[in-house]
């Protein structure tokens, strides 16, 4: 679309948050650009099937959560439509009938909502690619959609689920971790002078809350259990001056009600360069990356991105 209309750049470059239309097109090539369902959606206002926003929250509680959803978030979801489905439904499912209940705080699926979820998805991409192609006269082909099947395996052979088999999940832990304290910190800056100094060692603080609070907040929403968390000052603490340490958060995770071991790693460095903070992200699946204080809603996309990469 931004190949074809340039123009469009104006429309979704609020929510993809990149500096230039170049740098969207070389993550959208690598199939890396936090905010694309925003800019489709919303941006280019493009058509949007409400089954769509119901299967992204179920999938979400199923691959991080066991299908644990004591919050209720997938009916929420389903009520906030307030019964506007999609109007050009699959012809092989029934309108406006899904295939989704609870058992207690557990989702109830089966092979059923697989199909359901698989169809409207397939349909969804279908529309949207008609509708797309029709507004900025894209090349097109014809979609073909695949049979769907599920399947367990058992030795070398593949047994299928008839509709109405549960489908295999990761059961959740009896009881969920929660996430420890983070040891605080307390640097000693009673012998700084320069107004910049002490505003950039305010800033850096503020900073290290902000972001503790977001990986706190986001674990939870996505359902990823924070097992240990360290907090230091790496390097020459002086009471003189900020310089020569940083202030670090690290943090351990996994998949809440996982039953392994191992854990990922997300760090957070907070450092200075001219008295102005500098914030260094990365994981033990991430690549290390730079934003300076005027940046950090980047930083917080970045964040997210690590978090998401690591338990997987």
């Amino acid at each position: 679309i931004l190949q074809a209309c340039p123009t469009e750049w104006e429309n979704v470059k609020k929510f993809i948050k990149t500096p230039n239309l170049g740098d969207a097109l070389a993550r959208l090539r690598g199939h890396r650009l936090p905010g694309a369902r925003e800019a489709l959606r919303e941006g280019v206002r493009s058509f949007w099937s409400p089954e769509s926003d119901v299967i992204c929250v179920l999938r979400n509680k199923l691959v991080h959560q066991g299908g644990f959803d004591p919050d209720r978030k997938v009916q929420e979801t389903i009520d906030s439509q307030n019964g506007q489905w999609c109007a050009v439904h699959p012809t092989d499912l029934l309108e406006k009938v899904i295939p989704i209940g609870y058992s207690g705080d557990d989702l109830l699926v089966d092979a059923k909502t697989g199909y359901w979820s698989c169809r409207h998805v397939q349909n969804h991409i279908h529309l949207m690619d008609q509708n797309l192609c029709h507004r900025f006269a894209l090349p097109t082909t014809r979609h073909r959609p695949r049979k769907l099947k599920f399947t367990s395996s058992q030795s070398h052979s593949a047994l299928p689920f008839p509709p109405g088999t549960p489908l295999p999940t990761c059961q959740p832990a009896l009881n969920f971790i929660s996430p420890p304290e983070t040891p605080s910190v307390d640097p000693d800056y009673t012998m700084i002078t320069s107004e910049k100094e002490i505003s950039c060692a305010q800033a850096r603080m503020q900073i290290r809350k902000q972001f503790d609070d977001l990986v706190r907040s986001y674990c939870e929403e996505a359902g990823i259990a924070i097992v240990g968390i360290s907090s230091g000052m790496p390097g020459s603490v002086l009471s003189h001056t900020i310089r020569g340490h940083d202030l670090n958060l690290s943090y351990n995770i996994r998949a809440q009600g996982c039953s392994d071991d191992t854990s990922e790693r997300v760090e957070i460095r907070i450092r200075e360069v001219d008295f102005e903070p500098l914030v260094t992200i990365f994981g033990t699946k991430s690549q290390m990356r730079d934003y300076t204080s005027n940046l950090l809603t980047d930083a917080t996309d970045y964040l997210k991105s690590c978090i998401d990469k690591s338990p997987q």
